[in-house]
């Protein structure tokens, strides 16, 4: 009934805005041997230097201060430096000064990664919400010229956490071009910890998403269930079945929960074939697929159009939370459209994402979609317009960025549900 997906082989070349993964090595043939012009008066490619620095995000001051890297330089760093087309890669570890550097390049496009775990001691060094801390991470992808090339590269500060979303991918399509298909979408869950997570019982929700400056239902208005320190306000939760040890995710596994666990391009052709989903959110009006577990409802929604849960195109606030008494938590009404909700309390959210769409429109976005306590920064502004799905950024020895940004942690790219790009 209940199939994990198998660790992924992570590929450690990653872009930090779009975590792109590449082939390269300074040297080869074919596609990734162009020398991009670099040949000198005597008919010979000019070789180049690449000077790296690797050092944390302004955002990321503080954790550079509780370590002692004053200059934010992370030393002792595993770089990857690849150049398009080829298929290998240089590795190096930064020096004493946060900085490596790479020689006899080719010229040409190349990516780099970089990734440093944190000793116990360090991790020692960092108190309240940053003790969650254990990686850090960051890479992007530059021109190599010759003589020399001299890049900065950001490195982002992850609180791995444990459950964490992997991908987003809800998109609402028009195949016919008439009528709206909503129900292709699916959640991808990882395990980003280094044990054994136990899904029984733990809570996949729609979170409070109405955030937009509305004449009748203004930021200021809807503040006190939208920016909540004590916990998220949801339209309405699932929970995964079992009685306990059930259903185990072991560390670098992931698992799908569908809204319709179906092949969907049998009506959409740029739809998933869902029907291997491991989970799916069962409403009153779907096809129940047996070879996929029922999520359990819980509200106070009701499934919505009889599908189960899903989210918005261009809105969606995904909350994944632990094993809580969810009747016995507190109950409101909204004060506009009347909506009931339900708040999970902070102690018990595990992960939560925050998109906001592209589109502006009349009325503006209200500055956090959830406390900061969830969210580090405004949502993250992308349409699934532009691409079918949302991926958080690995960044490499199977853990994935977790800075509480999503506007830094996901990146668009086509839906690979069951499978860590």
């Amino acid at each position: 009934m209940y199939r994990p997906m198998q660790r992924h082989v992570w590929i450690t070349a990653l872009c930090a805005a779009i975590a792109g993964c590449g082939g390269g090595g300074e040297r080869g043939t074919g596609p990734g041997s162009d020398t991009g012009g670099a040949i000198d008066t005597t008919g010979q490619v000019q070789r180049a230097t690449v000077s790296l620095a690797i050092e944390l995000t302004t955002v990321d001051s503080a954790v550079a201060r509780m370590l002692g890297w004053s200059d934010a330089r992370v030393r002792q760093a595993d770089v990857s430096l690849q150049r398009d087309g080829a298929a290998t890669s240089l590795t190096a570890k930064t020096t004493a000064d946060g900085t490596v550097q790479f020689t006899d390049l080719i010229p040409g496009h190349y990516r780099v990664s970089a990734f440093r775990a944190l000793t116990t001691q360090e991790r020692s060094r960092l108190s309240g919400e940053l003790t969650e801390v254990s990686v850090v991470g960051g890479g992007g992808d530059f021109d190599v010229q010759a003589p020399t090339t001299a890049r900065t590269i950001q490195a982002n500060a992850s609180r791995r956490g444990t459950l964490v979303i992997s991908e987003y991918s809800f998109p609402w399509r028009q195949p016919d071009n008439a009528t709206w298909y909503l129900f292709g979408g699916y959640l991808e869950l990882y395990n980003n910890s280094d044990t054994t997570i136990y899904l029984d019982g733990k809570i996949v929700a729609r979170g409070w998403d109405y955030s937009r400056d509305f004449t009748n239902e203004t930021c200021a208005m809807n503040a006190k269930f939208r920016n909540d320190p004590e916990g998220i306000w949801v339209y309405d939760a699932y929970r995964f079945p079992g009685s306990g040890r059930d259903v185990p995710l072991a560390p670098g596994q992931a698992i799908v929960v569908a809204t319709d666990a179906v092949d969907h391009r049998a009506i959409d052709p740029q739809g998933y074939d869902l029907s291997g989903a491991n989970f799916e959110f069962i409403g009153t009006s779907d096809v129940d697929n047996p070879a996929a577990a029922n999520m359990v409802h819980l509200g106070p929604g009701q499934p919505l159009r009889g599908h189960g849960l899903f989210y918005y195109d261009d809105v969606g606030l995904p909350v994944i939370a632990d094993n809580v008494d969810y009747a016995s938590l507190q109950h409101a009404v909204t004060d506009y459209f009347a909506t009931p909700v339900v708040r999970i309390p902070a102690a018990a959210i595990l992960d939560v994402a925050t998109f906001t769409s592209t589109y502006q429109g009349t009325y503006k976005w209200c500055d956090q979609v959830v406390n900061q306590k969830f969210e580090s920064q405004p949502a993250n502004v992308m349409s699934l317009y532009d691409a079918k799905a949302f991926h958080r950024i690995p960044l490499g020895g199977g853990v994935l960025q977790r800075t509480k940004t999503s506007a830094r942690d996901f990146y668009p790219a086509s839906g690979t549900p069951g499978s860590i790009p």
